[in-house]
């Protein structure tokens, strides 16, 4: 037992080696860099009542005010599969799950910052967190007519003001910045919390 845990910690002291051991890559003050990518999320609170998950996209600009705090801008899109209520009741109307579809969207202005675990490391782990807008667009829409065809029976739109805590790592593939990162993001109505995956470059670089 003794040499197993004598083992597990020059494992780990080895992956702590790896991540700040390489001073290849040191972030300058005043650095501006731009990424971008995909992120999955799933929708939770009043939201998951007509969503579930869904693909989006994200971009970000971020400033390095030190060599490891950066303040950020993100904008990014967010799509959610539908989740229609089993029975709706509207306008005197009642309709049935198998006639509904819900559409529901996302468009998040975000400021925020980052701080990284270290400053020149190829990896560097990071925690972060960002507060904005989120423009939430709902759409429900029903086929129960002779044609079948989808007419909108609710829509609405809706600015909230949201709070996005962030964590995850940045690593070196080749020539190209990896951002991995779990998300988080929670506002009146709703919220969702999921991954993103995207690529980061310095206009100039570190």
């Amino acid at each position: 037992m003794r040499r197993e845990k004598i083992y597990l910690i020059l494992i780990w002291a080895a992956l702590f080696a790896n991540v700040y051991a390489q001073d290849n890559y040191p972030r300058i003050v005043g650095d501006i860099g731009l990424g971008g990518g995909l992120q999955y999320a799933s929708a939770i609170g009043d939201l998951s009542e007509t969503a579930k998950g869904g693909i989006g996209f994200s971009g970000y600009m971020e400033y390095a005010f030190t060599s490891r705090l950066v303040i950020n801008f993100n904008y990014s899109y967010q799509a959610f599969s539908s989740d229609a209520p089993d029975t709706l009741i509207l306008a005197s109307q009642v309709y049935f799950g198998e006639d509904l579809s819900a559409k529901n969207t996302l468009n998040s202005f975000l400021f925020g910052s980052r701080f990284y675990s270290h400053s020149k490391a190829s990896k560097q782990l990071f925690v972060g967190a960002r507060a904005g807008v989120e423009l939430v667009k709902n759409k429900l829409e029903s086929d129960r007519n002779e044609e079948n065809i989808l007419t909108t029976i609710e829509e609405g739109t809706s600015a909230n003001f949201a709070f996005s805590p962030e964590a995850g790592i940045r690593f070196k593939f080749k020539t190209t910045k990896i951002d991995l990162s779990a998300i988080y993001s929670a506002f009146s109505g709703g919220g969702y919390w999921g991954i993103r995956l995207g690529a980061f470059g310095n206009i100039r670089k570190w």
